[in-house]
């Protein structure tokens, strides 16, 4: 991704969405909704840089089974945070 026109994009988006308010509502709305979404992501880019290709699979995977079956999120999210507050700690040195 190039973060030049990522920002590019979500500028025109969001300038597409004020320009047209009055016009289109539902076009204003998801102009304005995509382009704030693009200017987090050109915000965040540089550090997305770095998360490894498993967990936005992972991620990504995870959101279509929550909205498959939202119930499972209550679930899920204890779990998850059992799972976290477990995990296994880098050890500390002791010299």
């Amino acid at each position: 991704m190039h973060r030049p026109t990522i920002g590019l994009i979500a500028v025109i988006l969001l300038a597409v969405g004020v320009y047209t308010h009055s016009s289109d509502e539902a076009v204003s709305a998801a102009c304005l909704r995509i382009g704030a979404v693009m200017a987090i992501l050109w915000f965040a880019l540089p550090q997305l840089r770095g998360v490894p290709r498993w967990l936005v699979l992972a991620v990504g995977v995870a959101l279509l089974i929550a909205m498959r079956w939202p119930k499972l999120l209550a679930l899920a999210l204890p779990v998850f945070a059992v799972l976290w507050i477990l995990r296994p700690r880098a050890s500390r040195g002791r010299e």
